[in-house]
């Protein structure tokens, strides 16, 4: 999970929330990157050993809350009980290895159509923008502990199927050169237009 920069909230007029949501948790390595800057994070896990790996990993932290199922079950659930704007990363997707696989290889159309039901000015966080609208083999090699060699298909996603299902309610920023958030430079960051 990546922090947005001064700039992000500079350019877009949003302020910081207390709430961070990220879904895919995996190792829990983003739950560590932010866990000293947001009051509330939690974070979903559709893996049961990842998913329990984490619980364990984050017990004695009380701002840490894990959810175990499919993204887009829990999250209706859990944004129906946040009543203000959060800051959501969305990660859940198959990535190889001992990773899970849902109902669909990558759920992120369906988040953001949960995403868009709501009143509040959210901010959302899409990883791995680089494999929008493609199939291929991605990965560091078929022995790496990590993030094994795998195929994937994200066909059915694009930029502008993402800018459609959200309608003219957000502006979407480009992370190239770690302007909007010190994480990856494929990410897509999207804001409610308040500028």
């Amino acid at each position: 999970m990546p922090n947005l920069t001064n700039e992000f909230y500079t350019l877009t007029n949003n302020r910081k929330t207390v709430h961070y949501i990220e879904t895919g948790t995996y190792l829990g390595n983003g739950i560590k990157d932010v866990l000293n800057n947001y009051d509330n994070i939690h974070s979903i896990e559709l893996s049961d050993r990842w998913y329990n790996y984490n619980v364990e990993q984050f017990a004695k932290y009380s701002n840490v809350k894990m959810y175990h199922g499919d993204s887009k079950k829990i999250l209706p659930e859990l944004l129906n009980n946040i009543k203000e704007p959060i800051t959501i990363y969305l990660d859940a997707h198959y990535s190889g290895g001992t990773t899970a696989f849902g109902e669909e290889e990558v759920p992120l159309l369906y988040e953001l159509e949960i995403l868009q039901k709501r009143e509040y000015d959210d901010i959302i966080i899409i990883d791995d923008c680089r494999l929008l609208g493609k199939t291929g083999i991605c990965g560091a090699g078929d022995n790496h502990p990590v993030y094994p060699t795998m195929t994937y298909d994200w066909t059915g996603i694009t930029k502008n199927n993402i800018m459609k299902l959200l309608k003219d309610d957000y502006i979407l920023l480009e992370n190239n050169n770690h302007i909007y958030t010190d994480g990856a430079t494929d990410q897509f960051i999207l804001a409610k237009k308040n500028i």
